[in-house]
């Protein structure tokens, strides 16, 4: 608590520092609301950008990131209709869903089927939470040939946030001081330039938070988070104009979250107040140029960085059940834009290394032995060789565009700390076999699209995309040093997606409309099964199941997305006011476990996905309203996650039969409230603004999942109830 004191301390120091007379240069590029000019609430007809895209990219503008309530990237995309399972606290994983494919539920970047970025560069989380909003542009989703430059991995889709860059001032930025409801308190500090052609671009956050209440005002024990910081920076001299040497930071760190005591109903046992580290940073070291004319322009980049987690039981820090991720990143790129067809080519480099512990890994056998107290040991290794090949070819005047990629991927999986017993629980078909060290993977990801413009405001739009994700060490090799209740295979093969959508674009001067059709078909996808080839465990050893590949999956759903500006349509143009609507819901979500299986158990049938916590239907609306000339912008948003379809547990020991019964968590809706008012301006020296956020604003009482059983130590416990945000901002 001390050290959060005391950084806290060196922030708000800073920004005062950064406020004084003498450094105040220049009028801000970010002051919050910006000032429009007139009309310039209209939508603009089709960039070229957008016409090259045959996939539905959503990208999420200054305005979308302004008038919302969330800090986080997690709370964003919630707001704007992405499937989000937020966490309580900070303890927790936040998981995401796009299209079925979601994050891993450890927040370990090599196990999920979504890849986030910050400017092009891995974050090395799955955890969107820990991806703070500071001095962001805009937010991405990439899929099809975009994906390609990035992942041949992510069947999801791949989250870029945008940060901006320094400049055109000296100095500018933000200060912002605020309170709000369970003795939450948060200090924020944007700061950017561009002086004698070094430009930089620095955010850094710090909050903390009590025990909270929720929608009943009932309090949550063991709910509060001692400290969280967020940074991101942007470092950068640019020579001969056309010469960018730069270095970029991110960095999240977690101290003290708490998760209060419950119950485990699906392993039968009782938790008791845990306490969660969680500390996440990245270093990059880039250059980029490009030739005189621009048509010929290239990038590198190199990234180093870790990502470690630390749990420790009943709040005592202790041995602890831990994970941690060390990455080193090599990135390569090539673009010619030429006059009818841009080409990018590229190459890639992963090395991951891995390491696992939990607080009773000095009891357990070990080979060769592990000293006792040792909290992680080096477990997997995982490295990948990628080049690429996106282009795309314009004609009749940029209506007809065709797009297409290719991208070639090598993987080596390799396994650093195999378990003796692990021997006893495989399949009998591999009973007696010497389980492989390391495995090497090899795939060609191609990528196919079309877009026409029939007439200016009308884009059709079609598009293949295949894509290979590889098991993760985790997923191929994971033994008794697996914290959790699942072991790995080391004979799982990877996955294999393809993807089909279509859709059209339509885009009015006040009116936009968006409509896709999706289906994937996922072949070998890796996940936690209860296989009918592997005996049952020994006497006092826990149920375990294993990460198996399932024959197939299909995941096949429409995407829906409409906002216009009424103000604009009526003939007002110095004010918008913008309803909104997003909707996605998936038709058909089925696995065939087994395709050639003839037994009396549900796996050789099609059956309902049993993955936990994705919803069939999200929903996202509100109102924006902006007037500049009175300097207020608000938002009002409402946000409905969908019931979730799922087979009721049976008994521990018993497997699940056609029988089992079906059951759904019910869906919910949650409103949010974002006020922003300009208060004094300073002249040249900036501006002071006042920000009001209301989460939840109806005090809804909701939870991700079922509701666990109550015992006489353990309660269920449900997420936070309305909440109350206020702070002021300096704007310089």
């Amino acid at each position: 608590m001390k050290n959060s004191l005391l950084k806290l301390a060196i922030i708000v120091g800073l920004g005062f520092w950064a406020l004084s007379p003498e450094l105040a240069i220049g009028q801000s590029g970010q002051a919050l609301p910006t000032v429009e000019v007139q009309g310039s609430f209209a939508n603009p007809p089709f960039t070229q950008e957008q016409k090259v895209e045959t996939t539905n990219r959503l990208v999420y503008d200054a305005a979308d990131l302004e008038n919302s309530s969330a800090d986080t990237l997690s709370d964003f995309l919630a707001e704007m209709g992405v499937a989000v399972v937020k966490a309580a606290t900070d303890y927790d994983h936040t998981l995401m869903t796009i299209r079925g494919f979601r994050t891993d539920h450890l927040s370990k970047e090599l196990d999920g089927h979504i890849l986030f970025l910050i400017d092009g560069r891995r974050t090395g989380t799955s955890n969107p939470s820990q991806i703070p909003l500071l001095n962001v542009q805009r937010v991405e989703i990439l899929r099809g040939p975009e994906m390609l430059k990035y992942s041949g991995a992510a069947a999801g889709g791949v989250i870029n946030v945008v940060t901006k860059r320094g400049g055109p001032d000296k100095l500018s930025g933000s200060l912002e001081v605020g309170a709000g409801s369970f003795d939450y308190y948060k200090t924020q500090l944007n700061l950017n330039g561009l002086f004698n052609n070094f430009d930089y671009s620095i955010g850094y956050s710090y909050s903390q938070k009590g025990d909270y209440k929720d929608g009943h005002g009932d309090k949550v024990d063991d709910s509060e988070v001692d400290a969280v910081y967020g940074g991101l920076a942007n470092f950068g001299y640019t020579f001969n104009g056309r010469h960018r040497i730069g270095w970029a930071t991110y960095y999240y760190e977690v101290n003290d979250a708490k998760r209060p005591a419950y119950y485990d109903d699906a392993n039968e046992q009782e938790f008791g107040p845990s306490v969660m580290d969680r500390y996440n940073i990245s270093n990059s070291i880039t250059y980029e140029g490009s030739t005189e004319d621009e048509r010929l322009s290239w990038e590198v980049s190199y990234t180093f960085g870790e990502n470690w987690s630390k749990q420790y039981a009943s709040g005592i820090k202790q041995l602890p059940m831990a994970a941690k991720f060390d990455r080193k990143v090599f990135q390569s790129r090539v673009t010619y834009k030429g006059d009818n067809f841009d080409l990018t080519g590229g190459f890639d480099y992963l090395d991951y290394d891995t390491e696992e512990g939990s607080p009773k890994d000095g009891e357990r056998p070990s080979n060769p032995p592990k000293p006792v107290g040792l909290p992680m040991i080096p477990t997997g290794k995982y490295e990948n060789l990628a080049g690429y090949l996106v282009g795309d070819l314009r004609l009749m005047e940029d209506r007809l565009v065709i797009t297409a990629g290719l991208r070639y991927d090598q993987y080596k999986v390799k396994d650093k700390r195999q378990d003796p017993g692990d021997q006893a629980s495989l399949p009998l078909k591999h009973a007696g076999q010497r389980l492989p060290w390391s495995k090497t993977f090899t795939h060609l990801s191609p990528s196919f699209g079309i877009s026409y413009l029939p007439i200016d405001w009308l884009k059709l739009r079609a598009n293949y995309t295949n894509s290979m994700r590889p098991p993760s060490p985790r997923e191929l090799t994971s033994g008794w040093y697996e914290p959790y209740n699942f072991w790995g295979y080391p004979w799982n093969k990877a996955e294999k997606t393809n993807t089909y959508e279509g859709g059209f674009d339509l885009n009015f001067p006040f009116f936009n409309l968006s409509s896709t059709y999706f289906y994937s078909e996922t072949k070998d996808y890796v996940y936690q099964h209860s296989s009918p080839d592997v005996p049952p465990p020994p006497p006092g050893v826990n149920l375990r199941q294993r990460v198996r590949n399932a024959d197939k999956q299909i995941r096949a759903g429409l995407e829906l997305g409409v906002s216009g500006n009424v103000a604009g349509a009526l003939g007002y143009d110095n004010f918008e006011l913008r309803p909104y609507f997003t909707y996605t819901h998936l038709f058909k979500m089925a696995e065939l476990f087994r395709e050639d299986y003839n037994g009396p158990l549900v796996f050789g049938d099609w059956r309902m996905l049993e993955t936990a916590q994705i919803p069939r239907t999200t929903m996202s609306g509100g109102i924006r309203f902006r007037y500049p000339s009175i300097k207020f912008n608000a938002n009002l948003n409402f946000t409905y996650f969908g019931r979730i379809p799922y087979y009721l547990p049976v008994p521990r020991g018993v497997p699940a039969d056609t029988d089992t019964p079906k059951s759904y968590i019910p869906g919910f809706t949650i409103a949010n409230l974002s006020l922003r008012k300009g208060l004094v301006d300073f002249d040249d020296k900036g501006n002071m603004e006042l920000r009001v956020d209301v989460t939840n604003l109806f005090d809804r009482q909701y939870r991700f999942g079922t509701l666990p059983a109550a015992t006489a130590t353990t309660k269920p416990y449900y997420l936070p109830g309305r909440a109350f945000y206020v702070g002021l901002i300096y704007n310089y």
